[in-house]
């Protein structure tokens, strides 16, 4: 009976542990997420957007797939972990982000192109704030 209780106990912590793992896998990295957004050539607010931005007619369809991968990746952001800094100004900034990739999409959905580059120009400017206080 002991020894069953043991090979139990023993699983559970196995479960336990493997889903603690799962769960720190799962977090956002935000390097990424950068990559993802911004790398030169492939990322998808400097090239996919710009280039949906300047598509005539536009392509509703590809830009909304698109602003809402930003604002996928945006929301992400918050739930990482700044590079340096404390975790207040993190949230605030990585927050804002989020939210400005939320009206980025919003724009999209309502087909309101001066408001997707009204939101594209917001994303764009908030770099170097959050970049200063928490890039290494």
């Amino acid at each position: 009976m002991k020894s069953w209780i043991v090979v139990v106990a023993a699983a559970l912590v196995s479960v336990g542990a493997v889903s603690v793992g799962a769960y720190f896998d799962n977090a956002p990295d935000t390097e990424a997420i950068m990559k993802a957004l911004f790398k030169k050539n492939s990322g998808k607010f400097n090239t996919a957007l710009k280039k949906e931005i300047e598509t005539s007619p536009t392509d509703w369809e590809a830009l909304q797939k698109t602003t809402g991968e930003i604002a996928k990746l945006g929301g992400d952001l918050e739930k990482g972990k700044p590079g340096k800094g404390d975790e207040a100004s993190w949230k605030k900034l990585a927050g804002k982000f989020g939210a400005d990739t939320k009206a980025l999409h919003d724009a999209a959905e309502a087909k309101d192109l001066a408001k997707i580059k009204a939101s594209q120009k917001a994303i764009g400017g908030s770099c170097k704030a959050c970049h200063n206080a928490h890039r290494e």
